[in-house]
């Protein structure tokens, strides 16, 4: 979550006025991790004026009023918009904090009715694809990213991560056959699915052949059979069970584990979670397959992450072209399989191999930041200065500084302390353009008019030299790579897509 961002959106909840209500409104469209976090805050800590209409926002938004009274009565009318927030100063009621479902007339910050086009363009959309196993497969073509509707869908092979505009994540394992009836309701016909349900999504529900289950905020396990078997596992909070044959709901807490056939019941044995897909265990194997990609590409020749090796770290690659490594720590890295070295001081670094790089060529690491204060970090920098050698480093105000300034017009700001980044650089020698990108994204680009770039005793993570006082990363290194051609954007911010464990 961006700080920044989630404390923009209480300055302008707490100013109120009309500036910062458009503010904030603009804000909620535009970021939704910070959108739930806001919403799920404004109720906590009670900032909302009106004691009455907070009890009936939290009703609403816990899922103890229907669905019915929550939706238009014509289902044709639902749209699915970003929240929007009436001033509870002016005395205008709070419809909808935190929810995706709003009647074709809005209510905007300011209380006027908004139509919308006012409130951004129509949503259609229920729910989108996060990420999926390289060999997902649906019955429609469909991808990573693709927002879904109200529909069948049949996820034919591979493993898939969707997430409901409330935030509910379903994980799913193929084959599997479901109906999306609202941000609140699905059909499950065959297949196995884990679904994460955070307080958003309180009451959201799963229809199956054999029984429906309403959630109450928790992890569960499900899968159907293709003859209509249903078996639950609880892993976490509670869920109700309804059934045919019950007037009142099962209430099935953590632990509960049981098998449904024909609306009756046998209590089994708690399936271990692994058996289920989840978001990280999917993104994690679409990684180690896009890395065995790029492991397979010609043009790389240098690829260090950290795994094995102590004092010398060998290249994936190139036995020949090894790292040397000095009094660095082994920790965890993005992924719990994998490694990263911690440097926080100018005893501990990096060494690369003598490396001189000829025409194009792109340079990419992922780096964990603590501090950014009181000095220069340095991410790769070479021993001497000048044409031909790269200092690529953080500036004292977060920035990523690769030799040159940056567009005033760029999208990228200061780097977030306390979480990993991608940053990258490319050179096209045919333009002599070198450009920089941070998370996927273009950062800036600057003429650098040099026939080669000499690496050879490059540092990384910590750099020194008789002009220059100690530049030190402070964090964490994962995955160095240098290939001999210029990635394209496409394929940096695939890299960062799939890299990313978030």
């Amino acid at each position: 979550m961006n700080q920044d961002i989630f404390q923009q959106m209480i300055d302008c909840y707490e100013t109120g006025d009309a500036k910062s209500n458009e503010k904030l409104n603009e804000l909620l469209r535009k970021h939704a991790v910070e959108r739930r976090v806001f919403v799920q805050e404004i109720m906590d800590e009670d900032l909302i004026a009106d004691e009455l209409r907070a009890e009936q926002v939290k009703a609403i938004y816990s899922g103890d009023v229907s669905q019915q009274d929550i939706k238009h009565q014509d289902s044709k009318k639902i749209k699915w918009c970003y929240p929007a927030l009436a001033t509870v100063a002016a005395g205008v009621a709070v419809v909808a904090v935190g929810m995706h479902f709003l009647p074709k007339e809005n209510l905007d910050l300011t209380g006027n009715t908004a139509s919308p086009q006012q409130l951004d363009v129509e949503h259609t959309a229920i729910a989108k694809i996060i990420t999926a196993s390289t060999d997902a497969q649906w019955e429609e073509l469909m991808q990573v990213g693709e927002e879904l509707g109200s529909a069948q869908y049949r996820l034919v092979k591979g493993a898939a991560h969707i997430e409901f505009s409330n935030g509910v994540g379903l994980s799913l394992s193929a084959p599997a056959e479901f109906k999306i009836k609202d941000a609140f309701n699905i059909v499950l016909n065959e297949g196995k699915v884990r679904a994460h349900v955070p307080t958003s999504g309180y009451g959201f529900r799963i229809d199956t052949p054999n029984i429906d289950i309403r959630d109450l905020g928790t992890e569960f396990g499900l899968s159907v059979t293709q003859g209509g078997e249903t078996k639950v596992n609880v892993f976490n909070g509670e869920i109700e069970l309804y059934t045919a044959t019950n007037a009142q709901p099962i209430q099935a807490t953590e632990g509960y584990a049981a098998t449904w056939k024909k609306g009756e019941s046998e209590i089994a044995l708690l399936s271990p979670e692994a058996e289920y897909p989840t978001f990280r265990s999917i993104a994690l194997q679409r990684w180690k397959e896009y890395r065995e990609k790029q492991l397979a590409d010609p043009s790389l020749l240098l690829y260090l992450d950290f795994k094995n090796g102590g004092e010398i770290i060998s290249s994936h690659v190139n036995e020949s072209l090894s790292a040397e490594t000095t009094n660095v720590v082994k920790v965890r890295g993005r992924w719990e399989q994998d490694s990263a070295y911690v440097i926080e001081s100018l005893e501990q670094k990096i060494t690369l191999p003598e490396l001189n790089l000829e025409g194009d060529f792109s340079i990419q690491a992922w780096i964990y930041t603590d501090v950014f204060e009181t000095s220069i970090r340095v991410i790769m920098n070479t021993e001497e200065e000048g044409l031909g050698r790269l200092h690529w480093q953080i500036s004292r105000d977060g920035k990523v500084s690769p030799g040159f300034k940056v567009k005033k017009d760029s999208k990228i700001g200061k780097l977030e302390l306390g979480t990993w980044h991608q940053v990258t650089l490319t050179y096209d020698a045919g333009s002599q353009l070198m450009k920089s990108y941070v998370n996927g994204e273009f950062q800036g680009e600057s003429k650098r008019k040099v026939k080669s770039l000499n690496l050879t005793r490059a540092s990384v993570g910590a750099w020194q030299n008789e002009r220059h006082t100690a530049r030190v990363i402070f964090g964490k290194i994962d995955e160095f790579s240098v290939v001999s051609r210029e990635l394209s954007k496409a394929e940096i911010k695939e890299s960062y897509e799939v890299g990313s464990p978030y």
